[in-house]
C-alpha cells in the first residue's frame, strides 16, 4: 500500500513567501498542515486556496511547540517539516523515496541551501537537516530555536538515513532592515534559552553566530570561545565553531590563530570546502601563495564533491565563480599566467557577470599588452556595474598604461612589458611590481560628510602628492563632489565603527611608495614645507626607514570659551609595503606604528607640519564627536582590556565629556597596563598631574609632573605642571627655574617633540603668572 506524506508548516506574516513554498509541494503532498501563529497580512487566506487544514497557535517564544502543534493535525504515515521561506525543489522523488524505506528508519536528512545575495554575489551554505521522518506520536521537536527532532528518533532506536531531496531557504536573503529584524527575534531566543541551559553547546554556538552577523564581535568572540572549551571534540559543533572563530579572527588581522583553528577543524573534518576557504584567504594575505593555491584547490574539490559529514556538520560553499578567481589570483601570484587566464574563464563559465573574473581576465590581457581586449572585458564588466566606480578608474588605468606604453614603444622601440591594473589594484590582492611611473606619494583619506572641510585640505596637498585615494563611509552631501574636482579615486566602504578597519580599506587601493594620510579637517602648512626638498628626500630614503614624524598642532575649545594648542608628533607618512603588511590598528585614534615597528622599520623627525581644525569646533559638535569616540573606545578596551593605548585615548574622552573620576580611573589603567610609548606615556602622566592639581594633591601632581618630564623634557606643559605643584608646596625657588625654562621654550616654540610626542602650548600669561609668584 503506498506511503502517504503529511507537509507541516508553522507561519506568521509570510504573504510574500507562502505561494512559492506551496506551489512547490502541493503535487506531492496527501495533505497540507498550517499552523499560524498570529498573521495581521494575508497569510491565511493564501493558506486556506492551498488546503483545508489550517490551525492557529498563540505564539508562546518557543518554535519547538509550535511545530509539535503542527506535526500532532498529521495523518499520513511521514512528515515533511518546511518553513514558507523555502522551496521543495525535487518533489517528484519524494513518493518513491518514502514507498522504499526499511521499518528501522525513523527519519531522514534533506539538503538544504541557504542563500543569501550581497554585492552581486551569491553566498550559499549547505547543510543536511533531519525534515523527513515517520509520523509516531513520540517523535517530537525540542529546542525553543534552532529546533531538532534527530534526538527524539533515536530515543525510538531508529536509524537516521541520507536522501536526495533537495530544499531552498531564501530565509536570509533579505533586506539590511529585515534581516536584523530577524536576527533581533532569534537573538532574544537564544538568550532566553541559554538563561536556562547554560551549557547548550547547540544554542551557545547558534548565539555566537548570531552576534557575529550582527557584527558585535566581543560577545560573538565570547560564545564561540565557550563552545570550543566546553563542546565534545568528537560532535558536530566543535568543527563548526573552530570555523566560525577562525573567521573573526581573520577579521581581526589576528592571522596565526585563525589559521590554527582552521587547521584543527580541517583535521577533524578533512573532506570540508569551509576550512579549505579560510585557510586559502590567510594564506593569500600572508603572500603564502603556494600554500593559498592548495587550498582553493581542495576547496573546489569539495565543493563539487561534498560528503556526508560535510553535509551533516554544515558546509559554507563559496560560488564557484569566486573559486576560480581565488585559484587564478593564486596562479598569477606564482607567474603562471595561462593556468590563471583557464580560472577565469571557468568562473565566468559559472557567473558571466563575476566582476573580479572579469577583472582578472582584463588583467591577464593587459599583461600580456593585448589593450584591446582588456579595454573590452573592463567596459563590459562596467556595463553590468555601471555605478561601480572602481570599475572606471581600472579602465582609466588601463587606458593610461596602454598610452605609455605605446610613447615607450615610439620612442625607445622598447619591447618591455607593463604592469598590470591587479598589480595597482590591492583590492584583489595580486602581487605588485614596481614600474616607471609608480606614484611617488599617495594621499588616502577616509570621509564621510565633509564639504565643509574637504577642499581646503586637498588644496594644501597640491603638487605635493600624485595620487589621491578617497574610501567614503556614506556622505550625503557635496564631499563626493568635491572630491572628484581634484581627481580623487573614490572608493565606498560601509562603516563599521572602526576607524582601522576604514584606513585598511584605503590602504587597499593606494599605490604610491609612499602614503601620506589626513583627515578632511587638516591641512599640510605650506609655509613649513619644501615640496621638492621632501620629494627628493622620499626619492632617495633608506629602505630601512619606514616613517616620517610630522607635528600636528590643533587648537582645542575649552568650556570657558579659551582655546589651547595642542602639539604632537605621529609617523602621518609612511613606506607603503603593501596591505596588510602595513595596516593600522585601532577603533578609533588609529595608529600605524605598530606595523612599521613589525617590519623592523625606523622613522625620524621632520619639519613638516599639519594644521588640524577638528577640535575648534562648536560645543555641540564637539559633544557629538566625543560621544561617538567614547562608544567606539568603549569597545576597543573591552575587545583588548590590556591595551594602554586605548585606555589612554578612553580616559582623555572622558576627560573632554567631564567625567574627571572615571577618565583618571582609565588613564591609571592605561599605565598600569605598562606597554604605553614614552611619549604617550609623557602624556598620560602630566594628566594625572593636572587632574591631581585640581584636587590640591599637590604632591601626587609634583610626582606625574616628574615622571612626564622623565618621558618628555623639553615640553612646556610638564614643565608648567611642575612647577604650579612645587609653587603650591613652598618651593619658589625650583618653581621659578621651571617656569623660566618654560617661558623659553614658549618664546622659541623649539619644543622637541619625540617620535608620536605631545605638548599644549598654554597661554604666556599663564607662565608668566606663576614665575612672577614664584619671584614675589
Amino acid at each position: 500500500m503506498s506511503k502517504t506524506l503529511s507537509v507541516c508548516l508553522i507561519v506568521k506574516n509570510e504573504e510574500n513567501n507562502l505561494n512559492a513554498c506551496l506551489d512547490s509541494i502541493k503535487k506531492y503532498a496527501d495533505e497540507i498542515i498550517i499552523v499560524d501563529t498570529g498573521s495581521s497580512d494575508n497569510t491565511v487566506e493564501i493558506a486556506q486556496k492551498y488546503t483545508e487544514k489550517v490551525f492557529h497557535f498563540d505564539w508562546i517564544d518557543d518554535f519547538a511547540a509550535a511545530r509539535n502543534y503542527s506535526i500532532s493535525k498529521a495523518t499520513s504515515d511521514y512528515i515533511l517539516s518546511i518553513d514558507a521561506d523555502e522551496v521543495l525543489l525535487n518533489g517528484e522523488i519524494i513518493k518513491d523515496f518514502i514507498n522504499n524505506q526499511a521499518k528501522d528508519y525513523g527519519g531522514w536528512l534533506v539538503n538544504l541551501d541557504s542563500t543569501r545575495r550581497t554585492n552581486n554575489q551569491v553566498h550559499t551554505y549547505t547543510s543536511q537537516l533531519l525534515r523527513l521522518f515517520k509520523n509516531d506520536k513520540n517523535i517530537k521537536f525540542s529546542g525553543v530555536i534552532h529546533e531538532q527532532i534527530i534526538n527524539s528518533i533515536l530515543s525510538q532506536n531508529l536509524k537516521i538515513g541520507n536522501s536526495d531531496i533537495k530544499i531552498e531557504h531564501l530565509g536570509y536573503d533579505l533586506d539590511d532592515k529585515a534581516l536584523a529584524q530577524k536576527q533581533e527575534r532569534n537573538l532574544n531566543l537564544l538568550l532566553m534559552h541559554i538563561d536556562k541551559n547554560p551549557d547548550d553547546s547547540y544554542n551557545l554556538f547558534n548565539l555566537g553566530k548570531t552576534y557575529f552577523a550582527k557584527k558585535d564581535i566581543i560577545n560573538a568572540e565570547k560564545y564561540f570561545q565557550r563552545v570550543i572549551e566546553i563542546a565534545e571534540k568528537s560532535g558536530v559543533i566543535y568543527p563548526s565553531a573552530l570555523n566560525y572563530y577562525a573567521v573573526l579572527l581573520f577579521q581581526k588581522k589576528e592571522f596565526q590563530k585563525a589559521k590554527e583553528l582552521a587547521l584543527e577543524s580541517l583535521t577533524i573534518n578533512p573532506n570540508q570546502s569551509f576550512a579549505n576557504y579560510i585557510l586559502g584567504d590567510i594564506y593569500n594575505e600572508l603572500g603564502q601563495n603556494e600554500n593559498a593555491l592548495e587550498h582553493y584547490l581542495n576547496l573546489e574539490k569539495e565543493i563539487n564533491n561534498p560528503t556526508n559529514l560535510a553535509k551533516i556538520i554544515g558546509d559554507y560553499h563559496l560560488p564557484l565563480s569566486q573559486v576560480y578567481f581565488r585559484i587564478g589570483r593564486s596562479f598569477v601570484n606564482i607567474n603562471k599566467l595561462e593556468q590563471a587566464k583557464n580560472n577565469f574563464e571557468k568562473g565566468l563559465s559559472e557567473n558571466p557577470k563575476d566582476r573580479n573574473c572579469l577583472i582578472g581576465l582584463s588583467d591577464y590581457f593587459l599583461r600580456n599588452n593585448n589593450f584591446d581586449k582588456s579595454i573590452e572585458i573592463i567596459e563590459k564588466a562596467i556595463s553590468l556595474f555601471p555605478e561601480d566606480l572602481e570599475l572606471k578608474n581600472i579602465k582609466n588605468i588601463i587606458k593610461n598604461k596602454t598610452n605609455y606604453y605605446k610613447k615607450k614603444s615610439m620612442n625607445e622601440k622598447s619591447t618591455n612589458k607593463i604592469s598590470s591594473v591587479a598589480d595597482l589594484r590591492n583590492r584583489i590582492k595580486i602581487k605588485q611590481s614596481v614600474t616607471k611611473d609608480k606614484p611617488l606619494l599617495t594621499l588616502s583619506m577616509i570621509v564621510k560628510n565633509e564639504e565643509d572641510m574637504l577642499e581646503d585640505c586637498l588644496k594644501s596637498v597640491q603638487g605635493l602628492v600624485d595620487e589621491i585615494v578617497i574610501v567614503d563611509t556614506g556622505s550625503t552631501d557635496k564631499t563626493l563632489e568635491i572630491a572628484k574636482k581634484y581627481n580623487a579615486k573614490i572608493h565606498h566602504f560601509k562603516w563599521v565603527d572602526d576607524f582601522a578597519i576604514a584606513r585598511n580599506e584605503a590602504l587597499k587601493y593606494s599605490t604610491g611608495e609612499w602614503i601620506l594620510y589626513l583627515d578632511a579637517d587638516e591641512r599640510i602648512d605650506r609655509d613649513y614645507l619644501i615640496v621638492d626638498k621632501l620629494r627628493n628626500d622620499l626619492k632617495n630614503a633608506d629602505k630601512n626607514l619606514g616613517g616620517i614624524i610630522i607635528t600636528i598642532e590643533s587648537d582645542h575649545s575649552n568650556m570657558d570659551g579659551s582655546t589651547e594648542k595642542h602639539r604632537g608628533g605621529y609617523p602621518r607618512l609612511f613606506r607603503n609595503l603593501g596591505y596588510p603588511k602595513v595596516y593600522f590598528k585601532g577603533r578609533v585614534h588609529e595608529q600605524i606604528t605598530p606595523s612599521l615597528m613589525e617590519n623592523n622599520l625606523g622613522m625620524i623627525s621632520s619639519d613638516i607640519k599639519i594644521i588640524h581644525e577638528g577640535y575648534n569646533i562648536p560645543e555641540e559638535e564637539m559633544q557629538v564627536k566625543l560621544k561617538r569616540n567614547y562608544t567606539l573606545l568603549l569597545k576597543h578596551v573591552q575587545e583588548e582590556p590590556l591595551n594602554g593605548y586605548a585606555w589612554y585615548q578612553l580616559g582623555q574622552t572622558l576627560g573632554r565629556l567631564q567625567l574627571m573620576k572615571e577618565s583618571e580611573d582609565a588613564i591609571n589603567m592605561a599605565i598600569k597596563c605598562d606597554n604605553l610609548s614614552p611619549s604617550v606615556y609623557a602624556s598620560a602622566a602630566s594628566t594625572l598631574s593636572q587632574y591631581a592639581g585640581n584636587q590640591k594633591k599637590y604632591k601626587d601632581a609634583l610626582h606625574w609632573a616628574d615622571e612626564s618630564l622623565k618621558k618628555a623634557p623639553k615640553q612646556i606643559y610638564g614643565l608648567n605642571l611642575k612647577g604650579y605643584a612645587l609653587l603650591e608646596l613652598g618651593k619658589k625657588a625650583e618653581a621659578k627655574e621651571l617656569f623660566e625654562q618654560a617661558h623659553q621654550l614658549w618664546k622659541s616654540q623649539q619644543n622637541s617633540v619625540p617620535q608620536s610626542g605631545f605638548d599644549i602650548m598654554i597661554k604666556k600669561e599663564v607662565i608668566l603668572n606663576g614665575l612672577r609668584r614664584a619671584s614675589s
